[in-house]
């Protein structure tokens, strides 16, 4: 006798008995899920103390005395400044008194556990204790990453491929099938939690201070979420997703764009039919993202003068992105601060690299920051305003960069500016090209199914506008990286009990 069918396996996810919903509470089916989750429990657990080794052993022997650079500088004085009891005030300029908001709040808020735990006098490896302290809770949140995302792709493959609970199935055995659809849950859960255990994209950045260690679990947590929210929508869950993309925004603003791409087709595609829904449940997530997001934008609406969202760097973002030398050669669609000394937007008659360098542009008692990224962003808007075709036929080569495909040994010489080493660069886009493949195979078997999608693809879509629109980096792939890892590992499974049913069946 053959072994069932892929198709109806991944469709179904546990055998019929597991899935009957006429019995009683109590019974020997209701008792035997317990074992299973336990275990299920039990096995990503060991994954995890295994995700939290190896993250470990990256900062002890690798970065334990890396000095830091690019961003991670900010995020360590940020959270420095916070712990002195600052807030956020710049770290570097000012003794302490400038407003900052040169990243969104939540990575830094997380660096402001070092110095609290330990203060900012006592050194270790060359370097102040409370750097490895922070390094040390990225590991933290960096295994807590794994967890979610085992636990996010052991419920994509829970959750009955029709969506939504019945009430039998809430009602009797509803909760057991949303914990538990059987093996091949179970083993997709802990096949995703492996690959983000050992994915470079994801545990490079806990050794090096970068606020993506803190954006992953935000996004892990996006799925999950989306999950929810599609298997019962509710207005509840709607808030509840609206909510997490929120979150994540506070930890990398580009997330922000989840709402319109990933939220919004989710409630019209599950809701088709019924505008009333549509219209409650697109609001209610709305509502609740701007609700998380106001933490930070109102007090920024008050403390600067210009226009100031989730940062004050958007303008040099622009500005950094869109020269001459990003427009052609080997910074082709790249960002680099020697665009500056292509303008001179305060009109002093010296470019604005020439400002940079020779004093901060922040010591001007007369500008804050916002005024600052507004003319940033002004010279920006007006250099592509004269290359439009130029802009466009940019953005190819931006999104090639951060798929991977565009000249990968440059963002490996370019990751070195944010403290990646080649080896770790090289090893993350060989990953990333390994993982493509699987994740589409993923992909395809879960559309067979009739589960849903959405919440995967929208990773790619997002990760690919942010980049045609800003610029080209490795880093801004983070949403899909976290998304990869589930989709790969419903791809091996499937592709392997494929094998498994072809075999017995040669055999027979």
């Amino acid at each position: 006798m053959t072994e069932p069918a892929v198709s109806d396996e991944l469709v179904n996810g546990a055998p019929d008995s597991a899935r009957m919903v006429g019995r009683s509470e109590g019974s020997v089916g209701d008792r035997a899920e317990v074992p299973r989750t336990s275990t299920f429990s039990r096995r990503l657990l060991q994954i995890c103390a295994a995700s939290f080794a190896l993250r470990l052993s990256y900062v002890l022997l690798v970065t334990k005395s890396a000095p830091l650079a690019g961003d991670a500088l900010y995020y360590s004085a940020q959270g420095q400044a916070i712990a002195a009891g600052r807030g956020f005030a710049h770290p570097f300029y000012f003794a302490g008194t400038m407003p900052a908001a040169d990243h969104p709040p939540l990575a830094a808020i997380v660096m402001a556990l070092g110095p609290l735990i330990v203060g900012s006098k006592s050194m270790v490896f060359g370097m102040p204790l409370f750097v490895f302290v922070q390094r040390l809770t990225l590991v933290l949140i960096g295994t807590a990453t794994v967890a979610v995302v085992g636990a996010t792709a052991r419920r994509t493959m829970s959750v009955p491929a029709s969506g939504e609970l019945d009430r039998d199935q809430e009602s009797i055995s509803g909760r057991a099938a949303q914990r538990d659809a059987g093996p091949v849950a179970d083993r997709v859960g802990l096949l995703a939690a492996c690959f983000a255990a050992v994915s470079p994209s994801l545990w490079v950045n806990d050794g090096i201070l970068m606020s993506e260690s803190v954006a992953a679990l935000a996004l892990a947590a996006v799925l999950w979420v989306a999950l929810v929210a599609w298997g019962r929508p509710g207005i509840r869950q709607w808030a509840m997703l609206g909510g997490a993309i929120g979150l994540a925004a506070l930890a990398r603003a580009e997330s922000v764009s989840l709402l319109a791409v990933l939220a919004a087709p989710m409630v019209l595609l599950r809701h088709r039919g019924s505008a009333r829904k549509i219209l409650f449940s697109g609001v209610s997530a709305a509502i609740a993202c701007l609700l998380v997001c106001a933490t930070w934008l109102i007090p920024n609406a008050i403390r600067f003068e210009e226009r100031a969202l989730f940062s004050t760097s958007d303008g040099l973002l622009w500005l950094g992105a869109n020269c001459p030398d990003t427009y052609s050669g080997d910074w082709r669609g790249f960002w680099t601060l020697g665009c500056l000394r292509h303008f001179d937007t305060d009109g002093n008659g010296r470019n604005d690299e020439e400002d940079l360098h020779s004093w901060s542009p922040f010591d001007r008692a007369t500008e804050d920051q916002s005024q600052i990224s507004r003319r940033y962003q002004a010279a920006a808007f007006q250099f592509i305003g004269g290359h439009k075709r130029a802009f466009v036929k940019l953005s190819v080569v931006r999104v090639a960069r951060t798929w991977g495909i565009w000249r990968p040994d440059q963002m490996a010489e370019y990751n070195r500016g944010e403290g990646r080493s080649l080896a770790v660069s090289w090893m993350a886009w060989a990953d990333h090209i390994i993982m493509m493949p699987l994740a589409a195979v993923g992909l395809v078997a879960l559309r067979r199914a009739g589960r849903s999608t959405w919440p995967f693809v929208a990773q790619g879509i997002a990760v690919t506008l942010i980049s045609a629109l800003v610029y080209g980096l490795a880093r801004f792939r983070l949403g899909w990286d976290v998304a990869a890892c589930i989709l790969a590992a419903i791809g091996v499974d499937r592709s392997l009990r494929r094998f498994s049913t072809r075999v017995g069946a040669s055999r027979e």
